[in-house]
């Protein structure tokens, strides 16, 4: 058994939740080789080796590899494919874009959103939208082929370092498609914390009525130190960027302070936040679901509440 951990970076800095992903790698046990692609990011593959339970790292630099192109890192990992029994990746939308274009390749058993590892061919995900949690054991016939599993970080604690880094072997990384191409991106400067990574994430729903209103939010976040998220409802009204949204089919967070702003709690959007350690809920609607799961609720008009609540903290740090 052996286990191909595929390490997401950004900007030639590894993904904060790369730790947590190795967790769910070695609960399946069995050596743990990661791959880091791209073109030079060699400080990537540096800060992936230094992590406990990590026995090689595989470098793939090339230029093809520069973008994260889907179809060119799958045609990088067919190559590697023969020597290892189970694929991981994050549930995020980086390993959503790779993971199922690798197993349909493979004719794979593929299995997402792992939130528990209970050996290496039985494993834990969420169902109903997050309000009950199924457990699956493969079967025999699938486990004679490869496995793909894309994990969500927040559910595993975070792997330590370890004294001595492991090896890195650098590969071939040249892996080409005629079916897409890169053409452009215009980066957002982002002042604030990644929601993967924030402690502190403030975000707003449909309450908001409009998109002039969501300023409200942020300068809330700018203050508080915090990210900055969406419902859904909010996104597709046009109220805040779609990387901002946060829910089952958005992004997965885990803060230790979550602020809900004009959010009623959609199930969908509850199954995002279920990690979140603390939940403070604003919102008019009294029989709002929010309600039922925040740990400090508040019936009130947001655009009173939250600068109130705004001018009081200023106040207290003045003290």
């Amino acid at each position: 058994m052996n286990i191909l951990l595929l390490a997401e970076h950004r900007q030639n800095r590894l993904a904060a939740h790369f730790p947590r992903l190795l967790t769910a790698a070695r609960q399946i046990g069995g050596p743990i080789t990661v791959l880091v692609a791209g073109e030079a990011c060699l400080e990537v593959a540096y800060a992936a080796a230094q992590f406990s339970g990590v026995t090689e790292l595989l470098l793939a630099e090339h230029a093809s590899q520069k973008e994260g192109v889907a179809e060119n890192l799958c045609a990088l990992l067919l190559r590697l494919a023969p020597e290892f029994t189970h694929f991981i990746a994050p549930a995020t939308p980086f390993g959503r874009h790779i993971l199922p274009r690798l197993a349909a390749s493979l004719q794979a058993t593929t299995l997402t959103e792992i939130i528990g590892v209970i050996d290496a061919t039985t494993f834990i995900r969420p169902i109903h939208a997050g309000n009950a949690h199924c457990t699956l054991r493969l079967r025999p016939a699938f486990t004679a082929h490869p496995l793909c599993l894309t994990v969500r970080p927040t559910s595993f604690a975070p792997t330590p370092t370890q004294t001595q880094p492991a090896p890195i072997q650098k590969i071939d990384g040249k892996a080409e498609s005629d079916l897409s191409r890169w053409i452009d991106q215009a980066p957002r400067q982002e002042e604030r914390p990644h929601l993967n990574s924030a402690q502190v994430v403030i975000a707003g729903g449909g309450g908001m009525e409009k998109a002039g209103n969501f300023d409200l939010i942020t300068e809330a976040a700018h203050r508080l130190g915090a990210a900055v998220g969406a419902t859904r409802t909010a996104v597709d009204a046009g109220l805040a960027a779609s990387t901002q949204q946060i829910g089952q089919t958005g992004q997965i967070i885990a803060p230790k302070i979550y602020i809900a702003a004009g959010i009623s709690g959609a199930i969908q959007h509850l199954a995002g936040i279920k990690d979140a350690k603390t939940i403070f809920a604003i919102n008019n609607d009294p029989h709002a679901p929010i309600h039922t799961i925040a740990d400090f609720s508040l019936t009130a008009d947001l655009f009173t509440a939250l600068p109130e609540i705004l001018q009081e903290l200023d106040r207290l740090q003045k003290e």
